[in-house]
């Protein structure tokens, strides 16, 4: 019990100790007045730089390497005394010296404006957000626009990639529609699908001459193979051009069997009237379901 109560003393002696340590020490500091004053005039102030002898000068520079923020925390208090406005710095920039620069510079971001436009029309369209007759006239109106300023721009912009490229903009689709196409996307496709439907029909025609020439060449008994096999061989390249036709269809197997057999024959070689006969029959019958395979047949 004892040692316990000597040991609590020893601890607060030693605190103690040390907190007049401290206080002795604090007292030893002095502040950047308690220096400097000494060394002045009576009444004179610790601004007053002039009434500074050599000694306190001297001393001044020793206390700035000892404890530089006591004259950063002066310094500052000092500036914060002086209210100082800063006053932005407003420059008018200029895109152009005169009034043709200008115009060249509006009409550069009115190709901006159409080519970003179309853009986004594209592709709302893509994504089933307008409507077909909705598109078109809008893409029409950008079409004719973009054409009438092109033309405008062409010695300035002769590249209208180029001028993607330079200002960056990712617009296929438009580049597309505008540059390549030239028409909306509705009248492209109308004009697609007419080609084919004219097409077919220019097929659909060559192949029923086809057949019926074919056909009447047998019936005028010419029956030899020079003279079979040409014919035989234009129907069935004019089969294989319509695609409606399904890819085993009756005629193309017939004539294509038929051909290989010529094939095998000499030139001077003539069918005899049973092959004849046969083969005007296969004609027929192809022909037959020729015409019921048309999607107008019952028309």
């Amino acid at each position: 019990m004892r040692s316990a109560i000597s040991h609590l003393e020893d601890s607060q002696l030693s605190k103690h100790g040390q907190h007049n340590k401290w206080e002795k020490k604090k007292k030893k500091k002095k502040t950047f007045e308690e220096v400097l004053r000494p060394m002045l005039p009576t009444g004179a102030s610790l601004l007053d730089k002039h009434h500074l002898d050599h000694s306190a000068v001297d001393e001044l520079g020793k206390l700035h390497c000892a404890c530089p923020v006591l004259f950063s925390i002066s310094s500052a208090k000092n500036r914060s005394q002086k209210k100082i406005k800063f006053k932005p710095l407003l420059m008018e920039v200029k895109l152009w010296n005169d009034k043709r620069e200008r115009e060249m510079y509006e009409n550069f971001a009115e190709l901006y404006a159409i080519i970003k436009a179309t853009e986004k029309l594209e592709k709302a369209y893509v994504r089933d957000i307008i409507s077909s007759k909705e598109y078109e006239p809008e893409c029409q109106k950008l079409i004719a626009h973009f054409k009438t300023l092109a033309s405008t721009l062409k010695d300035t912009v002769p590249s209208i990639e180029r001028f993607v490229d330079t200002y960056r903009m990712d617009c296929p689709a438009a580049l597309n529609r505008l540059v390549v196409s030239g028409v909306p996307a509705t009248v492209e496709h109308r004009a697609a699908a007419a080609a084919s439907a004219t097409t077919s029909a220019a097929i659909v025609a060559e192949c029923v001459q086809n057949f019926i020439t074919a056909m009447d060449s047998l019936k005028l008994n010419m029956y030899a193979v020079d003279q079979v096999y040409p014919l035989l061989s234009d129907l069935f390249a004019s089969l294989s051009k319509l695609t409606i036709l399904p890819p085993d269809f009756e005629g193309k197997t017939k004539m294509k069997e038929w051909i290989s057999r010529l094939a095998k024959m000499g030139a001077s070689d003539e069918l005899t009237e049973q092959q004849a006969r046969q083969l005007h029959f296969d004609l027929e019958s192809s022909y037959n379901s020729f015409m019921a395979a048309l999607p107008n047949a019952g028309t």
